[in-house]
């Protein structure tokens, strides 16, 4: 599995739950309640050490920006996955998750990601009320196509 994934404008990090300077960062993070509502279980994430579970700590040059992780949706043989997304309160208006939440996506709709992370469709559930998130969902490219106690928006591999 890499450790690093170079996207055009972002680099991620892999969360290595043994990096005293993740756990940090991540419960730095946490403290903000916005992303507590949006990321519940970040810190149980890690904990579980799932294997269907890919969460990376995002960069933007050299300053740590949030957190995105993607995980395998467990259906047999489905090549679907869902996106999480959180962004440093300081980062949050210029359109830095907009911009990640699409290359990250369209990274993990093409050949170039590593075979475990290649899918052919993502997804992401948005509470309604979470209008930045639904603003960088469509923006990235998803497609709303559900809406339930959650937006559900897709975006799917061509």
């Amino acid at each position: 599995m890499k450790t690093e994934i170079f996207l055009p404008t972002y680099r991620l990090e892999r969360v290595d739950g043994n990096n005293q300077s993740h756990w940090d960062y991540l419960s730095k993070l946490y403290q903000d309640f916005s992303i507590q509502e949006v990321l519940p279980d970040i810190i149980l994430t890690l904990v579980e050490k799932k294997s269907n579970v890919h969460p990376f700590i995002s960069y933007f040059g050299n300053n740590k920006i949030g957190f995105i992780k993607v995980w395998k949706v467990p259906f047999g043989l489905s090549k679907s996955a869902e996106i999480e997304c959180a962004i440093e309160k300081k980062y949050r208006d210029h359109g830095m998750g907009k911009q990640l939440v699409k290359e990250f996506s369209d990274y993990l709709l093409s050949d170039k990601a590593p075979q475990e992370l290649q899918f052919s469709e993502i997804i992401a559930r948005i509470n309604p009320e979470n209008l930045a998130s639904i603003y960088a969902a469509d923006q990235a490219g998803f497609e709303l196509t559900n809406r339930y106690h959650h937006l559900e928006f897709k975006k799917i591999r061509k």
